[in-house]
């Protein structure tokens, strides 16, 4: 269904000759064998069918699709199974702190939110969004001696905040993960909850002194500020920590991460090079084609589960979804538009499927602008 392949045509595959039979069952096997799937399923046999079928090739050719679509859906029926038959991963959270005294946390509780507990109460999958080398340097950085701080820069979309879930995710699976960062939590701090709280009798200071000590005091805890120029800055719905932050990062009892884009973090650079100095620099860069059509087979399922009509997802929707808001998008940075963009296009599902017309009609609605068929040419670009 997600390829909208006519019955008809994959029925051609099937045949009552047990000679055709036991090649459909060697081919099936020998596809186990390339692709990342443990078990032989429904899946690989259907795909085995597709591939080693003539009249299919001609399909899958006037549909603009090739082999290589067909085998990437193995990884996304993979990716949807392990997320619906996923058992919670719980391997190592232990929860804030050692014992009550250290754990009791009234701060940091008010004014932040544990991601690591989300992930595990709720049993949410972040694994599609890994972004493998990206990823593996954040870990390497905050297991350092010095500078184990992370400054994530990137523009807006690229998927720091993502990244950051993604952490806390596998350092609750606690595969692969440094022993120093064993049981660690991730706790996001909420700026406005902070401003808002501030009163004659309860200083920024106050506040912030008090986050600090409860994190440091529980002993496992990474404080994550997203959006950072919110804390590092001056006007309106701002707050100035560094002041507050620095003593307790050249302390290197706290650990911290934050998300900046390139002008946020040349500009506290300039400012405040003691601080910025704390931090190691991990650039994200937008997710390239490959990364966001992964990313958005990823979250399909979790995409139709939250929309308000049934509907299915087509490969050819997440297709449009990259190259439509890469021609007509600009406020974001991939995967973020794309993302945003197929969301909007479960607004018009046609015969219960997600198809690139309902992209192509969502496209039109944010732009205001008629969407144009790609030329052969530009197709076999973005193909390529």
């Amino acid at each position: 269904m997600r390829y909208q392949i006519p019955a008809n045509v994959l029925m051609q595959s099937l045949s009552g000759d047990s000679a055709q039979s036991q090649k459909l069952w060697n081919d099936s096997f020998a596809l186990l064998s390339q692709v990342p799937v443990k078990e032989l399923s429904a899946g690989v046999i259907v795909v085995a069918m597709i591939l080693n079928n003539p009249a299919m090739s001609d399909w899958l050719r006037k549909n603009g699709l090739d082999e290589e679509d067909i085998r990437g859906g193995l990884d996304w029926l993979e990716s949807l199974w392990r997320r619906m038959t996923r058992p919670k991963q719980l391997n190592n959270y232990g929860g804030i702190g050692r014992d009550w005294t250290s754990g009791f946390t009234p701060f940091l509780d008010h004014f932040g939110r544990n991601i690591s507990l989300g992930i595990a109460e709720n049993n949410l999958d972040f694994s599609g969004v890994r972004r493998g080398h990206v990823l593996e340097q954040v870990e390497t950085n905050l297991t350092k001696s010095d500078r184990n701080n992370i400054a994530m820069v990137g523009e807006v979309g690229v998927g720091k905040t993502a990244l950051v879930y993604a952490l806390a995710e596998q350092l609750i699976e606690g595969v692969n993960v440094a022993p120093e960062l064993s049981y660690k939590q991730v706790v996001q701090i909420d700026p406005a909850a902070v401003s808002s709280a501030v009163s004659e009798n309860l200083s920024l200071e106050q506040i912030f002194t008090e986050i600090i000590n409860n994190a440091l005091r529980a002993g496992n805890i990474i404080l994550y500020l997203d959006e950072a120029s919110l804390f590092f800055g001056s006007g309106p719905g701002k707050i100035n920590l560094a002041s507050i932050l620095l003593p307790a990062l050249q302390s290197k009892g706290l650990i911290v991460m934050a998300s900046f884009n390139l002008e946020e973090w040349q500009q506290l650079s300039v400012a405040n090079p003691t601080l910025a100095a704390l931090f190691s620099k991990v650039e994200v860069e937008p997710a390239d084609r490959e990364q966001t059509i992964a990313i958005l087979q990823d979250m399909s399922i979790q995409l139709e589960a939250k929309a308000s009509v049934q509907a299915t997802i087509t490969f050819k929707a997440i297709q449009s979804a990259y190259d439509l808001s890469d021609r007509y998008l600009r406020s974001k940075a991939m995967p973020a538009k794309a993302i945003d963009l197929l969301s909007d296009s479960m607004n018009y599902s046609s015969a219960g499927l997600i198809t690139a017309d309902s992209v192509a009609r969502a496209t039109e609605i944010i732009t205001n602008t008629k969407v144009a068929e790609a030329s052969s040419e530009e197709k076999a670009q973005l193909l390529n």
